[in-house]
């Protein structure tokens, strides 16, 4: 508890092996195991606060939110290569996809009501290289035309905007911080 790059590397070290277990396991890739071991440690981390934060006095609140963090990325790790591994059909991608944006989305907005900055810029990761990768999977047969370009600046225009009214949103009292900055 008191060297935290130490934690830091056991929780990756420990995502990287239940990820390499999601391709290990005999009868083809368990990438939905994988997610729901994250979002277990997750869950998990986040009940452990509610409950056992006064009884441990404050120790289990050090690790909880980085628990939280870790287990929400490995368990969109194990949704997005479980999604996007073996797509048989575009009606299976279409409800992993809705099923992964709605995890990303409830996931952001858990974030932003605890206040967990982490957990918030996994919840954005996510959800970019989810929209990233769908974009050019449904559009990759588009690359020979002038369509796909403006479809792209279109999405980027989008998730920008969407991104800086979040940020606006989530700071504390809404002020610039270079503006802030240079008063001093």
């Amino acid at each position: 508890l008191r060297w935290k790059p130490g934690l830091e590397l056991s929780a990756v070290t420990m995502a990287g092996w239940i990820i390499a277990l999601g391709f290990k396991l005999p009868h083809g890739p368990h990438f939905w195991l994988v997610a729901s071991i994250g979002f277990a440690i997750a869950v998990l981390s986040v009940i452990s606060t509610l409950r056992f934060a006064i009884a441990f006095e404050g120790r289990i609140g050090a690790i909880a939110p980085k628990a939280t963090t870790y287990g929400l990325a490995l368990g969109f790790a194990g949704l997005l290569i479980g999604q996007f591994h073996r797509t048989s059909s575009l009606g299976s991608l279409l409800l992993s996809s809705i099923v992964t944006l709605a995890v990303v989305i409830a996931a952001i907005y858990w974030a932003m009501r605890t206040d967990n900055r982490q957990a918030l810029m996994v919840g954005y990761a996510a959800f970019a290289v989810d929209i990233l990768i769908l974009y050019f999977l449904t559009f990759g047969t588009l690359l020979n035309s002038s369509l796909i370009f403006g479809l792209g600046g279109l999405l980027v225009i989008g998730l920008a905007s969407l991104a800086f009214r979040l940020m606006k949103k989530t700071s504390p009292t809404g002020a610039n911080p270079q503006v802030e900055g240079a008063s001093s």
